[in-house]
């Protein structure tokens, strides 16, 4: 063989190798960061672990990638969409869009930093026509904006929410620097122009009181105080990449399938609902599910299999004015009337409503009792008429209370209802009744006096309100009453067992609890630690009952000795989220989506190993974030003598020196004694 052609036989070996390692490293798969499907329901792991199989078919596309991360981003899996969105980056897609979504994901782990960048990258894309793409440009400025602040850089904060000023929530940002900085006049400006165009929010009422109390304003800042309690919705914020999360949820799991048959309801397809309803119903129990499956048995006339669901649901979660409204919706279905008016009695002692009233009413006439008939139709409109005078709906509330009036004293007053003729079986309903009566006579006389003869209250005119000092009465009585539990169904004990105990004594310093609003109903409902056996979440109904949704919510948190906890809005979307803490877990977080379902997170960064007890928020940074700070503790006590836990004390160069040093001390006893003490940490 000639030098010629070994020259040539060398260059096509070479070829041939470099392009079987183009080829390899084309065709490679990489490797997808684990995932705990243990914190996913079934159906949703197995969708999502499709789309990680339809990945691998296609590793060199960006959609495949993209798909996936924004998968993993909606439901909280944030180092896994980190990393997906870390391929689509070495893929160059032409959409840049990306790199908003990879920011909020490393935010969403703390890293500010690396977050920001990523904005900073998109922006230098988008300058090339930042017309084209104005909201993405105010985005990105008020995600860096956030960022400074989370890093306590005020004055680059500042900077950045400026460019974002279109933005309402960013120009709210702005009044917190401009306030923490000594600028509250200017401040206040902006304040005044957001009041404006959002009237009754709680941020800004807020805000505006804290910067007229830094500006010496005591009195306007009371009464801006004030006008929070009299607010119910915060400063919205909307970023649509957020609105594309909601709809991703919403066609992924069993919570698709239960839209689905929403929405065949509507269209009259009702045994299709009825079915993909109890599917969804069968990969994940909820009470709302149970309850639309219920709906639409009653709707199919299938009263039967109606009760059946929602006697279920009251084993399960307890009962709820809903749910024997329900029953007694499906017993008249069955033509058993005595039984649905047991029920919506019962309801009624839950929360009484003016429809359950109603329908009380329809029972009696058709029995032929037209004392009970007037009676329920008088406190239909007597509960009608309540509601609209507690909304300041004055003009509503009174003809509702007036017809109320006219109902119970159809030709004579009292003598009527301090009769003494009643039946033994009617002497509560009697005394509710005169109750009523007095309640409304008074709301009536109320409304038809006028009112400036009650009140004469000194009005100082402020910028932009007035305000008054109320007259605090001078006499009165306090205290408590002691509830029990069988009225308000809070049937709860924190058990630890002696052998517990005799094994860890950490175990009793006990347990905590947390108190909020989860379901946005306006009501403070109640969530319970235990340190043996799940945790407990109990829903407000209202006239001190509570119904325990634990299941439903799925914040049980069983399996370990939870120690405390907190309901916060950690994530800013208006609904409290929770915090638990543990001996030896450390510290857990579940987001709330608002009607008391939780799910929980990973990637928080949140230390799980500890022995955390109590916890408290606070925006110590503002940036408009809560900031957390845990209290931990150890996990034992050498006391229990622990296993694998050895202690020993010896002098070294004349001092003592006890191993483990950083759990144990030397403390001298004099005349040469010394004892070992464990530290509290």
């Amino acid at each position: 063989m000639s030098l010629f052609q070994k020259i040539l036989l060398g260059l096509l070996v070479l070829e041939l190798a470099a392009a079987a390692a183009i080829g390899l490293k084309r065709n490679q798969v990489l490797r997808l960061p684990e995932v705990n499907w243990a914190l996913l329901e079934e159906p949703l792991a197995k969708e999502i672990q499709a789309q990680e199989a339809a990945l691998a078919l296609e590793p060199r596309s960006v959609a495949p990638w993209l798909e996936l991360g924004e998968t993993y981003f909606s439901f909280g899996l944030f180092p896994q969409a980190e990393y997906c969105f870390e391929q689509v980056d070495k893929r160059e897609p032409a959409d840049p869009a990306y790199l908003y979504v990879w920011g909020l994901s490393l935010g969403r782990m703390g890293e500010t930093t690396a977050s920001r960048k990523k904005y900073q990258r998109l922006l230098e894309v988008l300058a090339a026509d930042p017309s084209q793409n104005k909201s993405l440009v105010d985005l990105c400025w008020y995600r860096i904006g956030e960022d400074y602040l989370r890093e306590q850089n005020a004055p680059e904060a500042e900077k950045a929410l400026w460019q974002a000023a279109a933005i309402p929530r960013a120009r709210y940002l702005l009044t917190r620097v401009l306030t923490r900085t000594g600028r509250a006049a200017e401040a206040l400006t902006i304040l005044d122009e957001l009041d404006r165009q959002f009237p009754a929010t709680i941020d800004v009422n807020l805000m505006r009181s804290w910067a007229e109390e830094i500006l010496g304003h005591r009195e306007a800042a009371i009464a801006f105080d004030e006008r929070t309690l009299r607010t119910g919705k915060p400063l919205g914020f909307s970023d649509p990449f957020y609105r594309s999360v909601e709809l991703r949820r919403a066609r992924m799991g069993s919570i698709a399938w239960y839209n689905q048959s929403l929405e065949l309801e509507n269209q009259g397809r009702l045994e299709e609902a009825l079915n993909l309803c109890a599917r969804s119903l069968q990969a994940t129990w909820t009470e709302d599910k149970a309850f639309q499956l219920a709906k639409l048995h009653l709707k199919l006339k299938h009263f039967k299999e109606a009760i059946a669901l929602i006697e279920d649901s009251i084993t399960r979660v307890g009962a709820t004015a809903r749910a024997l409204d329900l029953i007694g919706v499906a017993s008249v279905g069955l033509g058993d009337h005595a039984r649905a008016q047991k029920a919506w009695e019962q309801a009624t002692l839950i929360e009484d409503t003016p429809d359950l009233r109603r329908k009380l009413a329809e029972l009696a006439r058709q029995r032929g009792d037209q004392e009970s008939a007037r009676w329920h139709f008088g406190l239909e409109k007597f509960n009608e008429g309540k509601k609209a005078f507690l909304t300041n709906d004055l003009q509503a509330a009174l003809p509702q209370l007036q017809a109320a009036l006219c109902a119970w004293i159809p030709s004579s007053a009292d003598p009527w209802l301090a009769s003494t003729d009643w039946p033994t079986s009617k002497q509560h309903e009697v005394r509710g009744m005169r109750f009523g009566f007095r309640l409304a006579s008074l709301l009536f006389s109320f409304l038809i006096l006028d009112t400036s003869s009650l009140y004469s209250l000194d009005w100082q005119p402020g910028n932009g309100f007035g305000f008054a000092k109320l007259p605090v009465p001078a006499s009165g009585k306090t205290g408590f009453t002691l509830m029990p539990p069988e009225a308000t169904g809070i049937l709860f004990t924190n058990f630890l067992s002696e052998e517990s105990v005799a094994k860890n004594r950490i175990l009793e310093n006990g347990s905590g609890v947390a108190l909020g609003d989860v379901d946005g109903d306006g009501r403070c409902d109640i969530y319970l630690c235990r340190l043996e056996g799940p945790n407990v979440l109990y829903r407000n109904l209202g006239n001190w009952r509570f119904e325990d949704i634990t299941e439903s919510a799925g914040v049980a948190c069983a399996n370990q000795y939870s120690t405390g906890a907190v309901l916060a809005d950690i994530d800013g979307d208006g609904d409290l989220d929770l915090l638990v803490n543990s001996i030896g877990g450390g510290t857990r977080c579940f987001l709330n989506d608002g009607k008391g379902h939780f799910t929980e997170v990973t990637g928080t960064r949140l230390v799980h190993r500890f022995g955390s007890t109590s916890m408290a928020l606070a925006d110590i940074d503002g940036d408009g974030d809560l900031d957390l700070y845990v209290a931990n503790y150890r996990t034992d006590t050498y006391r229990d003598r622990p296993s694998g836990l050895e202690v020993r004390a010896e002098q070294v160069h004349g001092q003592i020196v006890v191993t483990p040093a950083g759990r144990f001390t030397p403390m001298s006893l004099g005349q040469g004694g010394v004892e070992v003490v464990e530290l509290g940490g």
